[in-house]
């Protein structure tokens, strides 16, 4: 199962294992970002937010280039396809962000 513990210092577990090996600071943001708005978004909404000081070009290419690590390190809690990224909401993954937010409701 994956947790990420966000409040506080970030804290990613898969398996109960704490997942520390990400290729960039950007991927796992991406991943936080994914988990914690619940939803899924558009390689180019994505890429934008996470690179809007480089050309849309080089902003798909830095999304491209983090993708490979992050499907290897979530497998199937990862949505991939041509155009929408985000985490699968059938698999069950835990965020204490989105669960603190239910609460406040």
């Amino acid at each position: 199962m994956l947790h990420l513990n966000l409040l506080g210092t970030p804290e990613i577990y898969l398996d109960q294992q704490l997942a520390t090996r990400f290729r960039t600071r950007k991927a796992q943001a991406l991943l936080i970002y994914l988990a914690v708005t619940n939803q899924s978004w558009t390689r180019d909404a994505l890429a934008t937010l996470f690179w809007s000081e480089t050309s849309d070009t080089l902003a798909r290419k830095n999304l491209r280039d983090i993708l490979p690590s992050l499907r290897r390190q979530l497998g199937s809690y990862l949505i991939l396809n041509d155009e929408i990224i985000g985490l699968d909401p059938s698999s069950r993954f835990h965020c204490d962000v989105t669960k603190f937010s239910t609460v406040l409701e």
